[in-house]
C-alpha cells in the first residue's frame, strides 16, 4: 500500500510504499528534518500484475455473459 505523508514547514510530500500485512511506517522524516504526518483519505492499495484481468476491452456485462455461458455439456449449472 502507498501512503502519503507531508511536512509542515515545508508542505514536501512524500509517497512511502508498505506492505499492507505490515502497515504504515510510525514515523517518516523529512529531508528538511521535521516530522511528516499523514495524509488520510489519498492511500492507495497498489494491485500486482497478476491479479489484474487480461482484457481491458471486455464491459462487465461481457463478463457476466461469459461467466453464465452454458458448459460444454449443455447444463447451465451441476447439481450434485
Amino acid at each position: 500500500m502507498i501512503y502519503q505523508f507531508k511536512c509542515e514547514k515545508c508542505s514536501e510530500v512524500k509517497e512511502v510504499d508498505s506492505p499492507l500485512s505490515v502497515g504504515p511506517p510510525k514515523e517518516v522524516t523529512c529531508d528538511c528534518g521535521e516530522k511528516m504526518h499523514r495524509v488520510w483519505g489519498n492511500s492507495v492499495i497498489h494491485i500486482p500484475e497478476y491479479f489484474k484481468a487480461t482484457s481491458d476491452s471486455l464491459s462487465p456485462s461481457e463478463i457476466g455473459h461469459r461467466m453464465n455461458s452454458s458448459r460444454p455439456s449443455g447444463r447451465r449449472k451441476v447439481y450434485y
